[in-house]
C-alpha cells in the first residue's frame, strides 16, 4: 500500500483480527449456519443497501477496492439469485441503477434482523459508557477506513 505507515504494527494486527471476527459473526446465513445463502463478497455488495436504496457498480468497486469486472460478476450472481435488479440510470445511460427486489428486501431484512439480535445481545453485556465508547470507536474506524478506501481507489 502506497505511503503506508507502520507506526502501530501490533495495534494494526489486533484491530485487523477483531474486525475479521466481527465480519465472520455478522455474515449473511440461512437459519442453518451450515448452508450459506450469500458469499462474503456478495454480502459486502449488499451491505451498501444499509445506507442507500440505489447503488452503482463503479461506486461499489471503488469502495471495496475491487475491479469493475469483479464487482459486475458479483452483482450478476446476486441478480441471477433474484436479490437485485438493474435498470438504466435515467440521468446517465452509461450507468445502471441497482436496487433490491422484493425477494432481496425480504432476505436483507431477515439477515439484518438476525444481526441486530446478535448486536443487541452483545450490547446488553456492556455498561452504557462502554456502549458509547464502542459506537464512537466504530464510527471513527468506519470513517477512516472509508477515506482510505476512496484514496486507494484514486491511486488505481
Amino acid at each position: 500500500m502506497k505511503g503506508m505507515s507502520n507506526s502501530y504494527p501490533q495495534e494494526s494486527e489486533k484491530l485487523n483480527t477483531e474486525l475479521q471476527k466481527i465480519v465472520r459473526v455478522l455474515e449473511f446465513e440461512k437459519r442453518s449456519p451450515k448452508k450459506r445463502t450469500l458469499s462474503v463478497a456478495q454480502m459486502r455488495v449488499l451491505s451498501f443497501f444499509n445506507e442507500q436504496d440505489v447503488i452503482h457498480i463503479s461506486e461499489v468497486s471503488r469502495a471495496l477496492g475491487l475491479t469493475i469486472q469483479n464487482t459486475t460478476n458479483i452483482v450478476r450472481r446476486i441478480e441471477e439469485a433474484g436479490f437485485v435488479k438493474r435498470s438504466p440510470n435515467p440521468e446517465n445511460k452509461r450507468f445502471s441503477d441497482i436496487t433490491l427486489t422484493a425477494k432481496g428486501k425480504r432476505i436483507f431484512a431477515m439477515f439484518k434482523d438476525m444481526q441486530l439480535v446478535k448486536i443487541a445481545v452483545l450490547l446488553s453485556r456492556l455498561e452504557p459508557r462502554e456502549i458509547k465508547t464502542l459506537l464512537s470507536s466504530a464510527a471513527k474506524t468506519a470513517e477512516l477506513l472509508e477515506k482510505a478506501s476512496r484514496r486507494d481507489g484514486k491511486d488505481r
